[in-house]
């Protein structure tokens, strides 16, 4: 039975490191754990967790959440989660207050789940369940959120809504935070994060108003004066990362953390679970 992160590719969930072992789940036990690059794991198989998609028997998505999360490093585990939750809810982002219940039933359905089965990488498994968010859009996303929770920032917002001039526009996730003045003033930031995925600056064929060239350029305007607006709201820092900025774990920690205003966040506990010093 194809189970694990090869389950989560054929149920085109996203997966942020990709090995090159197929993984497969068998009740009996064979000699030996890898062989031929088949990575074999030993568990019960029930016949509710089993699905078939393009005619190949694999692990449900639910099940593959589970695996993976127990499994694999919780910075991977949260993106298969997160993926996994966003596949079987579907969640739209202008409305996210529709489908709380909804994740709440189902990240219970998955704690229950991992609870009956046997206790390797539960510890780690409970974690990633509980920090899952299916409104996250993309496997960087779900990357810059561990970082920041694995370090010890507040649950953010995902998809957090930031009311300017031209509209709502949605920040990839963000914190409100209450800042203090030295007269007793309160004032309300925002810290906004954002991915930035790869925009290509192509001239516009101005013969084609409907070109691809033309389409690009109006994304690129699109997008600057959605940044326009979110910086000139008072109080409001934001931070932008590119792939490459998260292969520096600490270094990316640390803009984030410097986003904040001070005297914006109390004294940081990183999250051990998070952070995969526990099994």
């Amino acid at each position: 039975m194809i189970s694990h992160t090869s389950a989560a590719l054929l149920h085109g969930l996203w997966v942020a490191d990709i090995d090159e072992d197929v993984h497969v789940t068998q009740e009996m036990k064979a000699p030996g754990r890898r062989s031929l690059g088949v990575h074999r794991h030993h568990d019960a198989l029930p016949a509710d967790d089993i699905t078939v998609v393009d005619g190949i028997r694999v692990t449900t998505i639910e099940r593959t959440v589970i695996d993976c999360a127990r499994s694999r490093h919780p910075r991977e585990g949260l993106v298969i989660a997160d993926s996994g939750m966003r596949a079987l809810l579907r969640p739209n982002r202008f409305e996210p207050e529709q489908f709380t219940a909804a994740t709440d039933q189902l990240r219970a359905e998955l704690r229950d789940r991992l609870e009956s089965g046997p206790p390797r990488g539960r510890r780690r498994a409970r974690v990633v369940l509980e920090y899952a968010d299916p409104l996250s859009e993309s496997a960087p996303e779900s990357l810059l959120r561990w970082i920041a929770l694995a370090h010890g920032l507040p649950r953010p917002t995902v998809q957090m809504p930031v009311r300017t001039r031209l509209g709502t526009y949605y920040a990839d996730m963000g914190w409100e935070v209450e800042v203090r003045q030295a007269d007793g003033t309160v004032t309300i930031w925002l810290v906004l994060l954002e991915y930035d995925g790869v925009v290509k600056y192509v001239p516009v064929d101005a013969a084609d108003p409907s070109s691809e060239a033309r389409a690009a350029s109006d994304v690129v305007v699109a997008e600057k004066r959605r940044e326009d607006a979110i910086r000139e709201r008072p109080h409001t820092a934001m931070r932008r990362f590119e792939w490459a900025d998260l292969a520096d774990v600490y270094q990316a920690f640390e803009r984030i953390r410097a986003a904040f205003p001070a005297g914006a966040l109390p004294p940081l506990e990183p999250r051990a679970d998070l952070l995969g010093l526990y099994s």
